[in-house]
């Protein structure tokens, strides 16, 4: 894929950035070709093979008083994130999402420093999109999200259909860190 972005300094600490992405995603040779359930005992499918051109336009705002880049020591960091995919843009996916985030940075004693981190995120589909492909899901785990958690494994999971006990994550449409 390829993507371009734009970007633009607003009055005081805020930002505002565009960017448009055209992607060809792929799936193919998926091992896993068993079946799954989810909670409600639906079927779920890791084995589907996927080919697929999605084209999304975002808009990001960020308000950004941190005192340093690299390393804050006192400030706050805040973001909105739209996202478009299909419909006007096109192609073979149709879907949306909002995103949230923020953190914040707290001198203490001694050179140390409190920061507190959060984020919110939405996914989902419309128009001819039904479902929220596999690769467009929200996980969480892992350093980037939750430490002390495998990566993805936190969040929903599903049950293999024969009984083994075998559970996977399957992602979800909403995150929240």
């Amino acid at each position: 894929g390829v993507g371009l972005s734009l970007g633009t300094a607003l009055r005081g600490p805020n930002r505002l950035d565009f960017r448009y992405r055209i992607e060809d995603v792929t799936l193919k040779d998926v091992v896993d070709t068993n079946a799954y359930v989810d909670v409600n005992g639906d079927p779920f499918f890791f084995s589907e093979e996927e080919n697929r051109i999605s084209s999304s336009l975002s808009a990001t705002w960020t308000r950004d008083t941190r005192n340093n880049f690299f390393v804050p020591t006192r400030g706050m960091r805040s973001y909105l994130t739209g996202t478009l995919m299909g419909g006007p843009l096109g192609f073979d996916t149709d879907l949306y999402g909002m995103e949230a985030g923020i953190s914040a940075h707290f001198p203490l004693w001694l050179n140390h420093v409190l920061s507190l981190r959060g984020r919110l995120e939405v996914v989902d589909g419309y128009g001819k999109t039904e479902e929220v492909p596999l690769p467009e899901r929200l996980f969480c785990g892992g350093s980037r999200t939750v430490r002390g958690f495998r990566y993805r494994w936190v969040g929903p999971k599903v049950e293999r259909a024969d009984g083994s006990g075998t559970v996977r994550p399957s992602g979800g449409q909403t995150l929240g860190v």
